[in-house]
């Protein structure tokens, strides 16, 4: 591994757990209101939907183009790899979300005074029916706040979900800025300034204070103290590198086997960011009425970002086999090799042959034979 890569993981990873904290301080500084965490979702959504299915599915139908190139022959069972590692991720966050309900943002409501309810849900107008359809829905993911026991509960499946999602979430990242630096013009490789993976490192930078929110939200509702909290929120934190050492872990062994790795990794994070973006914003049509096109337009802002990125991405990409064309093909191969080595040798046994054959056999013999 490069020093160039390992700095760029390393302030990546430093910048994702300063995130995390900061997010998880929020509930203490600033005042959330539900429009705001609304509205956050939704642009951070829509970057989630764009990187998943603009940059890590891409990339991962290409590294298994990659193994097809490698072992000489087509590989007809490749796409289909592919999209059941997609599956298989989107499966595997949808059943996190079903059996523990760890992904439930929206402003904690913290029992500190008679009007803390109502700050923490205050829009700045009434919307006293779509209050009711949010507590509705978060009841009914064991979110109640009737019982201290429902509290430990969605307190341990809050912990255990965010967990495994923030471990899955380092090995997008790192799979990620792999996929990106094997796809870099070999000439620039080793200079300048490299933000592989920029995409993916954004959502997950944007996302993880939401999921500390979730964490010390929910702490606070169970009544545990505030230096707990904040010792549970930079564990919790840590949970990002240990991805991205688990993923390098795996990236062994020969080219098409570490090919065929990056490819699974990608496709399968391409579906967990599929599931965790439309777990966010589908309960919106059903729960959510207002801010409509406010929420819309920060969807599409989200979704605008991620698209700006990947063609970013694609020029690079352009611009490196563009380069690599001009100078195997007119450079060394065909001037130098192809062209001179068959005029010396094809061309001359021809002539060779041709004076030969005709000029001392079938003239000579035919003119004898026919004037005798």
């Amino acid at each position: 591994m490069s020093t160039g890569l390992v700095l760029l993981l390393t302030a990546y990873v430093v910048v994702v757990l300063l995130s995390s904290l900061a997010g998880g301080a929020l509930p203490w500084l600033v005042k959330l209101t539900h429009r705001r965490m609304e509205l956050g979702i939704s642009f951070i959504s829509g970057m989630m939907l764009g990187v998943g299915l603009l940059h890590l599915l891409p990339h991962a139908m290409m590294e298994q183009g990659a193994i097809s190139s490698i072992d000489g022959h087509g590989d007809h069972g490749g796409i289909e790899r592919i999209m059941l590692w997609f599956i298989a991720g989107l499966l595997v966050m949808f059943f996190l979300e079903r059996f523990f309900c760890y992904h439930h943002h929206d402003v904690p409501v913290v029992a500190e005074g008679p009007s803390a309810a109502e700050q923490s849900h205050d829009h700045d107008h009434d919307h006293e029916h779509e209050h009711k359809s949010s507590h509705s829905h978060g009841a009914s993911c064991g979110h109640g706040h009737q019982h201290e026991e429902g509290h430990r509960l969605t307190w341990a499946g809050a912990l255990v979900g965010m967990t495994i999602h923030s471990i899955i979430a380092g090995v997008a990242l790192a799979a990620s800025v792999e996929a990106e630096r094997q796809g870099a013009p070999s000439a620039g490789a080793g200079s300048g300034l490299h933000l592989w993976g920029l995409g993916t490192f954004l959502v997950i930078a944007l996302h993880k204070p939401f999921d500390s929110m979730t964490v010390i939200g929910l702490m606070r509702v169970g009544a545990h103290p505030p230096m707990r909290c904040h010792v549970v929120n930079v564990l919790f934190s840590l949970c990002i590198p240990i991805g991205v050492v688990l993923f390098y872990l795996g990236m062994r062994g020969e080219s098409s086997e570490a090919h065929g790795y990056l490819a699974a990794s990608l496709a399968f994070s391409a579906g967990t960011f599929i599931c965790i973006a439309l777990s966010d914003l589908l309960p919106e049509l059903r729960f959510h009425n207002h801010d409509r096109i406010m929420l819309s337009a920060a969807l599409l802002l989200g979704l605008g970002i991620a698209f700006g990125i990947s063609r970013m991405e694609a020029s690079t990409h352009d611009h490196a086999d563009h380069a690599h064309a001009d100078h195997d093909h007119s450079g060394h191969d065909r001037a130098d090799h192809d062209h001179a080595d068959h005029a010396d040798h094809d061309h001359a046994d021809h002539d060779d042959h041709s004076g030969h054959d005709h000029a001392d056999h079938d003239h000579d013999d035919h003119a004898g034979h026919d004037h005798d």
